[in-house]
């Protein structure tokens, strides 16, 4: 070997070590501000538990760092659409990112600041989860802009479809808090049950309409690929389903009237047909049967 490439060859390594080590502190940073927001968002709570506020400022300024850092961790170098990572690992601390940073939009415009006990420990162990097993990257079989305005719609409804189903926990723990007449401090910052519904099936609306926009752009994408409008395969048919039960949900809503428990569960069946559409494949394939 000439000593040029042994040259290049160490340059090489030394930038992907460089690179690792980056990836590894912004991942450790992203965990630790997710913990550290956690906790600020509990001592807001707690020290006034009679109002229903936004982010303090140190909740917001740690949820921003965190944010900062996770992207930088899941998308260290990326230079063109088909260097993304989306492998089932590095799908889920994504998805993660995306969900994150929309609770922080939403949390400064409406009193949801008690999600954060569910949603920011999940994102840190999201971000641990993308490092642990990133598993293989798969290469964007499709990288046009309208494709990539098709998977942005997609992630946005899943995390407005995630932050749905988080609300819907939350009222659920609230309606039996009231029945039982004992409350910790974090339940009684909550606005009342009737406003949380109300909010829970608006992120389910939005939601809805953007799970709408993904299969109708998919099926345009699908007859590009395969030559057909509809594949019938377990993320396709799973995908159906979970549109068709949040349609059900939404219709239930508006003649019948559902709300309470019945609605609550029903979000929650709905959410995990649409959990098994991806990420329940991604497992069999990656996980189970070792396909990329």
């Amino acid at each position: 070997m000439l000593p040029s490439d042994i040259a290049s060859s160490l340059r090489v390594r030394t930038i992907l070590h460089s690179r690792a080590m980056l990836t590894t502190i912004t991942t450790l940073m992203a965990i630790t501000g997710y913990l550290t927001a956690t906790w600020l968002a509990y001592g807001q709570l707690n020290k006034d538990p009679q109002v229903s506020p936004r982010p303090s400022a140190s909740v917001a300024w740690a949820m921003g760092v965190a944010i900062a850092c996770h992207a930088g961790a899941v998308f260290p170098g990326i230079n063109n659409l088909a260097t993304l990572n989306l492998a089932l690992g590095s799908t889920i601390s994504i998805v993660a990112l995306i969900i994150v940073a929309l609770f922080l939009v939403s949390a400064v415009r409406q009193p949801i600041l008690a999600l954060a006990f569910l949603l920011l420990p999940v994102a840190a162990a999201a971000v641990a989860i993308g490092s642990i097993f990133p598993g293989d990257p798969h290469p964007l079989r499709l990288t046009s802009g309208l494709a990539l305005a098709h998977s942005l719609v997609a992630a946005l409804a899943y995390a407005l479809l995630s932050l749905a189903v988080t609300q819907a926990l939350l009222v659920r723990v609230q309606e039996r808090s009231l029945r039982q007449r004992h409350s910790l401090g974090i339940i009684r910052s909550l606005p009342p049950v009737e406003t949380m519904e109300t909010l829970l099936f608006q992120l389910i609306t939005v939601g809805f309409v953007l799970l709408s926009i993904t299969l109708l752009s998919g099926i345009g994408f699908s007859n590009q690929l395969f030559g057909t409008a509809f594949v019938f395969n377990h993320h396709s048919v799973l995908s159906v389903l979970a549109w068709c039960s949040f349609a059900t949900l939404l219709g239930g809503r508006v003649f019948a009237g559902w709300r309470g428990q019945f609605a609550v569960q029903w979000t929650l069946a709905s959410f995990i047909l649409l959990l098994l559409a991806y990420f329940g494949t991604r497992f069999i394939l990656e996980v189970l049967l070792a396909q990329p």
